[in-house]
């Protein structure tokens, strides 16, 4: 591979990585929101019955079945980082009820 082929591969991904960044920060704003409604209706964080249904309905967006497993993988990272943090709005009282 030449290394401007290189180069412009890796652009690719800076630009990808940029967007996912905005979606990611993005989502926490959500997760904010959604951490006040599960308080305030004395909700559990975890609902892993919808969690399961994020997955298998985006898979559909997954054309390579190899990358199948890491999507899965990747969701669920998101899926603990996003309860981490309502747990941690919860625990500091961030989220008024």
């Amino acid at each position: 591979m030449r290394k401007t082929n290189l180069k412009k591969l890796r652009n690719s991904i800076n630009l990808i990585d940029e967007e996912m960044a905005k979606l990611f920060a993005f989502r926490l704003d959500i997760v904010t929101k959604i951490a006040k409604e599960k308080a305030n209706e004395n909700l559990n964080i975890e609902d892993k019955t919808r969690e399961t249904e994020i997955i298998k309905k985006n898979s559909g967006h997954i054309f390579n079945d190899e990358y199948l497993p890491l999507y899965e993988e990747f969701m669920n990272k998101i899926f603990e980082l996003s309860k981490r943090y309502q747990r941690s709005l919860l625990s500091k009282d961030e989220v008024e009820k």
